[in-house]
């Protein structure tokens, strides 16, 4: 159980990472990169959006929302409880847009995900909230 729960945490920790690292050059261009940070591209940390370097995105932020709705989901169902993992997801995604108020947390997040979540209801793939193509557009109750 410790090598997977390792194996886990690794994972996080490699995600957020690799957001902070790419937070800076996320909706730059190849050339814009290179130019902005030589050939190799980005290779440390650097401030972006007024946030100090090291700082990890909305991206971030979901996915521990996810990962820590999926374990309360699977410690209730070891409980013997009745586990519907997309509704306590769902509910830690709307816990999170409530720190979308306070700047120091809001990270970049996308119109498509924050309409979603503002929409009031936890879509379903038979009843899509919104017919975004983008990347936030997962919301909508997978």
């Amino acid at each position: 159980m410790k090598k997977e729960k390792d194996r886990y945490v690794g994972c996080l920790i490699g995600l957020a990472v690799g957001d902070a690292l790419g937070a800076p050059v996320e909706f730059l261009s190849l050339s814009d990169i290179k130019r902005r940070y030589g050939e190799d591209g980005i290779s440390d940390f650097s401030e972006w959006s007024g946030f100090d370097p090291g700082s990890y995105t909305d991206d971030t932020q979901l996915s521990l929302a996810t990962a820590v709705g999926c374990i309360r989901a699977q410690q209730k169902f070891r409980g013997g409880g009745i586990s519907q993992a997309a509704y306590i997801v769902y509910h830690r995604y709307l816990d999170w847009l409530k720190t979308q108020n306070d700047p120091a947390q809001r990270r970049a997040p996308g119109n498509t995900c924050l309409t979603a979540l503002r929409s009031g209801k936890m879509g379903t793939i038979n009843e899509r909230i919104n017919d975004s193509k983008g990347c936030g557009g997962g919301k909508r109750g997978t």
